[in-house]
């Protein structure tokens, strides 16, 4: 029934004199009309990021947009007060803000055609110290940084000191107690060129154990002097369950 509402508003136009756009691919010849027709919808799927100070915005794009406007209120539903407009990408980050304070945003698509309705709103509340995650990632052109390695977890314990933790090896089918995986380590001075030491930092289990046919997946964090490992194992029973080992 929206796209049967669409098409008619677009034939009234159309009536009137508005030069008319064919797709060529209708096979009752009705008009179609080109992006940015209309004005766009409202945004959808809004989020938004706490930071320090900051709140970093995203949402999804809409073909006929050519720009969107950011807004901000103090209180949900408003009243909002613009803080950006002619944003071309599918982001924002709204800095100088209040640590501590709630902050609501509401995004608006543009394009020749007028500016649609609010998007759904979204809250977050600045923290100190807080770090928001990028929205997007850019490869690094020098990959792969580490071959026959997968699950990587990275800790950076210093200004130039980097490990990696990667479970490595076989992963099919073999004898119970049979070392076919471990988890091996790796370390590099700036995160991107790695030296594979000759041991594993953890190896399976003794014969019968749990985790004796393979161990990956390592989640590494530092508490203080400490360095405290999660793991994935499996044993005779074919059942995966979650390992904890520390080091020193």
């Amino acid at each position: 029934m929206r796209a049967f509402s669409f098409r008619m508003a677009w034939l009234v136009l159309v009536a009137a004199g508005v030069p008319a756009c064919h797709d060529g691919g209708d096979d009752d010849g009705i008009p179609v009309p080109p992006p940015g027709a209309f004005a766009p919808p409202a945004p959808a799927n809004l989020r938004a990021i706490l930071g320090d100070a900051q709140v970093r915005l995203a949402w999804d794009a809409f073909l006929g947009a050519v720009s969107y406007t950011v807004k901000r209120g103090a209180a949900s539903r408003g009243p909002f007060a613009t803080v950006a407009t002619s944003v071309p990408e599918t982001s924002f980050v709204d800095l100088g803000l209040q640590n501590g304070t709630p902050y609501f945003y509401g995004v608006s698509a543009v394009n020749a055609s007028g500016e649609s309705p609010l998007s759904t709103e979204a809250t977050a509340t600045p923290q100190s110290g807080a770090s928001p995650p990028p929205v997007s990632f850019r490869k690094d052109s020098g990959n792969p940084v580490l071959g026959a390695a997968s699950s990587p977890s990275v800790l950076k314990l210093g200004p130039d000191s980097w490990v990696m933790y990667f479970g490595s090896g076989d992963s099919g089918n073999a004898p119970v107690g049979r070392a076919i995986s471990t988890d091996g380590f790796a370390t590099s001075p700036d995160g991107i060129t790695w030296t594979r030491p000759a041991e594993p930092a953890l190896s399976v289990g003794a014969a019968g154990s749990w985790d004796s046919g393979k161990v990956w997946g390592a989640s590494v964090v530092r508490d203080g002097a400490e360095l405290k490992m999660w793991y994935s194992g499996r044993g005779a029973g074919g059942i995966d369950s979650v390992g904890y080992a520390t080091s020193p």
